[in-house]
């Protein structure tokens, strides 16, 4: 065990029409969260991919113990710089209290079954690119920028359940990072994850047929 709407009727005049550049420029600016100054999207981004990779790969076995240093240690401080921590905080006190230790390792099974079968899909062209994409349509990823005006993407603690949050820590890699993505990202002799990285061993990539 491991310890870790609809479209207007006329168009409206053309002096108030911008064009589809200024409103998209717009849009992303009311949509974009800037990260405090001391923080880089570099330091956003590697925290998120290791609290998901940790997750993956040693939370076999984990209990309820284990699942709530994960939560405190490694969550929390991937998902803290997002508006609504920044905000309400990252709700994590209430969060297991009333788990029995059980539940917490029917949690920690299914959500880590969940993440793989995923990580697995991404064998498919576009597969990952399109379940991010998904996520953060769900509100569970924010765009942010740090003060040099690098962009990445970080999870949002207002995921509706515990799966969909370590799958936010996932899809804001995917966006933070496409081309660690660009194909299958899981060894198929040992279901390793090769996100970033050379094979883990001789097997081939994992397909997700």
């Amino acid at each position: 065990m491991s310890t870790p709407s609809t479209r207007p009727t006329s168009a409206p005049p053309p002096s108030t029409l911008a064009p589809p550049a200024a409103r998209n420029a717009a849009t992303e600016a009311a949509t974009i969260f800037r990260l405090p100054e001391i923080t880089s999207t570099n330091a956003t981004s590697a925290a998120a991919r290791d609290a998901w990779r940790v997750f993956v790969e040693q939370s076999a076995g984990w209990g309820k113990a284990e699942l709530v240093l994960w939560s405190y240690g490694l969550y929390a401080p991937a998902a803290r710089f997002s508006p609504v921590a920044e905000k309400d905080g990252v709700a994590l006190e209430n969060l297991f209290k009333s788990v029995d230790a059980r539940f917490a390792s029917r949690i920690v099974k299914t959500t880590r079954s969940r993440v793989l079968g995923e990580l697995a899909s991404f064998a498919q062209p576009g597969r990952a690119r399109a379940f991010a994409e998904r996520l953060q349509a769900e509100g569970a990823v924010t765009r942010c920028i740090d003060a040099h005006g690098c962009v990445a993407y970080i999870p949002s603690p207002n995921a509706r359940s515990f799966v969909d949050r370590v799958l936010a820590l996932v899809a804001a890699d995917v966006l933070s990072n496409p081309q660690d993505f660009a194909g299958a990202v899981m060894c198929e002799a040992c279901k390793g994850v090769t996100v970033g990285q050379r094979r883990c061993c001789d097997g081939v990539i994992a397909d997700a047929s």
